[in-house]
């Protein structure tokens, strides 16, 4: 797999940066809450941005929300949630630095 990139937002997530790193890195890993995952989601879905929210389940059975660019070539969905349960679980054992962009 081809390097990819991962921008770390938590609340209060900027939605305008949130969208300038989802363009720039193709995704971006949300620290919050499942309902405000879920409204980050559905409003850049209604304003015509391409991109999906998806969640991922660590070791814990904590859910780790994140959202993929459609523009991302490679759609190999296991090996990404894989990539970006690591990379998440890593970013919280460093002490969720912010601002904070990492290899997936």
């Amino acid at each position: 797999m081809q390097p990819m990139h991962i921008a770390f937002h938590s609340d209060p997530i900027d939605q305008e940066a949130l969208l300038q790193d989802i363009r720039c890195y193709g995704f971006a890993y949300l620290d919050t809450l499942r309902t405000n995952a879920q409204r980050i989601g559905k409003d850049l879905t209604k304003n015509g941005d391409e991109a999906i929210g998806l969640a991922v389940c660590g070791p814990d059975g904590d859910y780790h929300y994140y959202l993929m660019s459609l523009s991302v070539e490679e759609h190999d969905i296991s090996a990404i949630e894989s990539r970006v349960l690591r990379v998440a679980l890593a970013w919280h054992a460093d002490g969720c630095p912010l601002p904070s962009v990492r290899v997936l």
